[in-house]
């Protein structure tokens, strides 16, 4: 099947340096995925170059089989909800999902009906028409999804949305965006350096760095199957023993020996940590490397200093080649 979105050798460079360095992507149509990296690593400016904001030095940018590259942004069938939601400050909150409809022309009835399905769909009946100084962060938010909906994009761009809330609503706000997803059917690209949003969003993504995508997959198979170091210790915290790499919650903790078939390394505990849900260890090992443990329990009460055996399974052990 041919992907809604496809990249081919896609190269940006900039005077000082190259920040999208030929890229490759395929990205099925009603699949929300996710570009995640650090800072600098190229994602933010892939987004832009497929709205159309950036212009690529090389390569192609493909959506539904027709090249993106010699359209401007107003051509493509492409929307963007920015971190800082753009939303007009004089407009109402009807006014501003009625904009891009008003733009193109569209009669009044069908605005009015188009804004009333959208503001529906992201639970803001009933304010229309408050200003974006009486409604709250997330509800801005919803706004400016409203807004990108209203025009039945074939693709919908987000470059870090939930980045300005507070940690409480961007949680809430997850929920709300993937089953928003679900609902209306359109592809969504997302970027974030916030690995627990990609995870916990993505059907897909790819983890980018210094403008080359490191590896693309499900977030299960990123997180357990990991291609390269990066993306191992990008994706959460990992452990490196004798050339295996071990998540923390993979490894378990006791005062005695585990017993035969178990691999098992003497350590020695430096920290505990309570995180609610889970209790996290941090022990040393004989040769002095450091390895992180995260139990569900208490850790029969082991505490600083004492002397303990970290084991773990064959079968949690994740390799990767030339680490």
């Amino acid at each position: 099947m041919q992907p809604l979105l496809e990249l081919r050798g896609l190269t940006k460079d900039f005077a000082t340096h190259r920040a999208i360095d030929t890229i490759a992507l395929a990205i099925a149509r009603g699949e929300f995925f996710s570009l995640l990296g650090p800072s600098g690593c190229g994602k933010t400016t892939t987004l832009r170059c497929i709205a159309g904001f950036e212009t690529p030095n090389a390569g192609d940018i493909l959506l539904d089989g027709r090249s993106l590259v010699p359209l401007p942004p107003y051509r493509r069938n492409v929307n963007t909800v920015f971190q800082n939601y753009a939303v007009f400050p004089h407009l109402t909150v009807q006014q501003n999902v009625a904009f891009g409809l008003e733009r193109r022309g569209v009669n009044n009835g069908a605005i009015t009906r188009k804004v009333r399905d959208a503001l529906a769909l992201v639970e803001l009946t009933g304010k229309e028409t408050r200003y974006p100084n009486q409604i709250s962060g997330g509800e801005k938010q919803r706004v400016a999804l409203a807004r990108a909906l209203v025009l039945e994009p074939e693709l919908l761009l987000l470059d870090e949305p939930l980045s300005a809330l507070d940690p409480k609503l961007r949680k809430q706000m997850r929920i709300e965006l993937k089953t928003l997803q679900a609902r209306v059917g359109i592809t969504f690209l997302f970027v974030t350096h916030d690995q627990e949003e990609a995870l916990s969003l993505s059907d897909s993504l790819a983890v980018m760095n210094s403008g080359r995508i490191e590896q693309v997959g499900t977030p299960r198979e990123l997180y357990r199957q990991p291609a390269s170091r990066f993306v191992a210790e990008f994706l959460g915290e990992i452990n490196w023993i004798d050339q295996v790499a071990l998540r923390p919650e993979s490894l378990n903790i006791s005062k005695n020996h585990p017993g035969g078939g178990i691999k098992a390394l003497p350590a020695t505990v430096q920290t505990t940590t309570f995180l609610g849900n889970r209790t996290q260890l941090r022990t040393t090992l004989a040769n002095g490397r450091e390895c992180v443990i995260e139990v569900q329990d208490a850790a029969q009460n082991i505490g600083p200093g004492e002397q303990v055996h970290v084991w773990w399974r064959t079968s949690d052990e994740i390799h990767i080649p030339n680490p």
